[in-house]
Order: structure tokens, then C-alpha cells, then sequence
């Protein structure tokens, strides 16, 4: 797979993931998560020296739009508040929150 970018051709599948996992994302209204059904995968990626945090729709092959993630501006949570204990969420340094549950069958993985 490659795809064209302003650098030229780059090979997508010759750059390796620095971290994988199965999850599903979550939108925010007011005060309340809710879990889209969706099954996911969340992929972080070293490209051109910058971790990228891509969410993946493992049945569709469709990915979001990459966030690049600085040193020191965002940080990844287990969510407290869960009732099911395998929510996450990545916090960036302007209060932006993104959500992720977990879809591992086993919980150990988390």
C-alpha cells in the first residue's frame, strides 16, 4: 500500500507500528460517553519523526484522519468513572479529550 504525500510515495505498510490495540471509539454529549459499535483498532505510528495516533474501522479498512501527538502535550487515562473499568482516553494540554473503549475479548490485554 502506498499513498502520495508532499514528500513523495511514502510505503505505508514498510512503517511499523509502535502500538496497536482493539478499540472502539466514543463521542461526548454534555456529560455523557457513549461507545460507538464499531469494532476498531487504535495504531500508533512513528512516520517522517512524528507519532501519529490513527483510529482504524477493522471492518471497513476506512482510518480517521491521523492526530500527531508532541512530547509533553497529551497524556493517555484509564477512565475512573467506567462502570465497565475499560474506558480510556487520551487528554491533550487544551483540555481536548478523545475516548476509546477497549474490545479485547480479555480484559487482561488492556
Amino acid at each position: 500500500v502506498s499513498t502520495q504525500s508532499t514528500w513523495g510515495v511514502l510505503n505505508m505498510a514498510a512503517v511499523a507500528s509502535l502500538l496497536e490495540f482493539k478499540a472502539g471509539k466514543m463521542t461526548v454529549t454534555g456529560s455523557t460517553v457513549k461507545a460507538d459499535k464499531k469494532k476498531g483498532l487504535v495504531v500508533l505510528k512513528n512516520i517522517d519523526d512524528m507519532v501519529q495516533l490513527i483510529w482504524k474501522d477493522r471492518a471497513s479498512g476506512a482510518e480517521d484522519q491521523p492526530i500527531i501527538l508532541f512530547p509533553d502535550d497529551a497524556v493517555f487515562r484509564k477512565c475512573k468513572s467506567s462502570a465497565s473499568g475499560r474506558v480510556y482516553y487520551i487528554k491533550f494540554s487544551n483540555d481536548r479529550r478523545d475516548f476509546f473503549w477497549m474490545q479485547d475479548l480479555n480484559p487482561v490485554n488492556d
